[in-house]
């Protein structure tokens, strides 16, 4: 990402962020949009019962707007090529990963995993 759009982009989620406070709409999502990620999330994550969600033990669980959506762009978000990201995963953080697309139009899921993965 050019240095100009960067601070653009990190200008555009102040402003929102800002505006409607800690909210879906901060990030441009609908609360139904919010809710259905965080659905997709506790399924791909498992039980979390007892877990601490802000400590990276385990796996971690990301989702993201993909850049090979054919939906029409917004200028305003944030589109990522999957392979920059699991790139940037396999050499600093972990070889163990599952990517995952199609549940939610135009986003991406990805699950990064301290060792082998194991299905839920």
């Amino acid at each position: 990402m050019d240095p100009f759009g960067k601070e653009e982009l990190i200008a555009f989620y102040n402003r929102h962020l800002r505006d409607f406070g800690d909210s879906p709409m901060s990030v441009r999502w609908t609360p139904a949009g919010q809710r259905r990620r965080y659905e997709i999330l506790l399924q791909i994550a498992g039980d979390i019962n007892g877990k601490n969600l802000l400590l990276v033990r385990e796996a971690m669980h990301i989702n993201g707007l993909s850049y090979y959506d054919n939906s029409p762009r917004d200028i305003e978000l944030f589109y990522v090529r999957p392979e920059d990201i699991i790139g940037f995963v396999v050499e600093q953080l972990s070889g163990y990963m599952v990517y995952r697309h199609g549940m939610v139009k135009g986003d991406y899921f990805l699950s990064v995993y301290k060792n082998a993965y194991v299905t839920h």
